[in-house]
């Protein structure tokens, strides 16, 4: 019956840690979903596929401002600084674009990144129901 309750209590744990650490890491069609919908309207991609919302705004503001200043630039024409300003800003929202999509990760929860195998729960039936819960935590050197 013990045997029972040590091998619950580890798949429950496992699922545990699956749940909590599988949101740190984003497959490649994520992270190129990512991308192209930070190419199309800056910041969206960060936003909608891996809640990344200081990417979001890093690269919602330079798209707002360099994408109509780099167009009104090209359609005016008299004024290139203004061209070159907003294709500096829009060619570096999409310099960031690429580094944020590759890179970005989540940090793993403390507790767990630590040592997520180092700590078991037994929990032991009685006749009336659970008899007894111990955690323990084991130190390895």
């Amino acid at each position: 019956m013990q045997a029972d309750a040590v091998r619950m209590s580890d798949y429950l744990i496992n699922e545990m840690i699956a749940a909590f650490t599988t949101h740190n890491r984003f497959t490649g069609g994520q992270r190129w979903e990512t991308f192209g919908l930070n190419l199309l309207l800056g910041g969206f991609g960060s936003l909608l596929v891996v809640d990344d919302m200081t990417g979001a705004a890093v690269q919602m503001i330079p798209w707002i401002v360099g994408f109509p200043l780099f167009f009104a630039g090209l359609i005016i024409g008299d004024i290139p600084a203004i061209t070159i300003a907003g294709g500096v800003l829009w060619a570096g929202q999409n310099v960031y674009n690429v580094i944020r999509s590759v890179t970005f990760g989540r940090r793993t929860r403390t507790a767990f990144a630590a040592a997520p195998e180092a700590w078991n729960i037994t929990i032991t039936p009685g006749k009336n129901g659970i008899e007894q819960v111990s955690l323990s935590r084991i130190i390895r050197f």
